[in-house]
């Protein structure tokens, strides 16, 4: 299948997924880890050297749970639950994902719209959770850097959404 619709869910999935990789780069200049922008991305930044999975000392020192979950987040794409994820989005970046109306067997190439349209829109919410916990991990850190300088930190409380407001899907 050749449309705007399915062209669309491809490029979103694309950019949520890349919307990570970003996180990275913030999490790279915000620690000052000082690895070369060009090869950043939200599967290498956690680790000082790949092959051993060895942890970059200023991500352990920070000991920040909100880090922990976006590191949690990763190791779920690298052989967790969301690994299925990782692989489609391997298959459009670098090869071709085919979306048919009928599909016997599916898997990150070959696979239906109603597949595609879930696995973005389960993309779309770690992004979101994935956002959530780099303000929370920035929010503590700047209250521990405040706490240091002055010795008072000014909290901050988030105000309560009406019911009507939230979306659950």
């Amino acid at each position: 299948m050749h449309n705007i619709y399915i062209q669309l869910l491809k490029a979103s999935f694309k950019s949520l997924y890349d919307t990570l990789d970003k996180i990275a780069c913030f999490i790279n200049d915000y620690l000052g880890i000082g690895i070369p922008e060009t090869k950043i991305d939200f599967r290498r930044i956690w680790y000082s050297e790949m092959k051993t999975k060895a942890m970059h000392k200023k991500i352990t020192d920070t000991k920040n749970f909100s880090l922990n979950a976006l590191f949690e987040m990763h190791r779920d794409f690298e052989e967790g639950p969301y690994k299925k994820l990782r692989d489609t989005r391997n298959a459009l970046t670098h090869r071709f994902v085919n979306v048919r109306m009928f599909q016997e067997a599916e898997d990150a190439g070959n696979m239906t719209e109603q597949t595609l349209f879930k696995q973005t829109l389960e993309l779309a919410k770690l992004t979101r959770n994935a956002i959530i916990y780099l303000l929370q991990f920035v929010y503590i850190e700047e209250k521990i850097k405040m706490t240091r300088l002055k010795g008072i930190a000014v909290p901050m409380f988030a105000r309560e959404i009406p019911d009507n407001l939230k979306c659950y899907r």
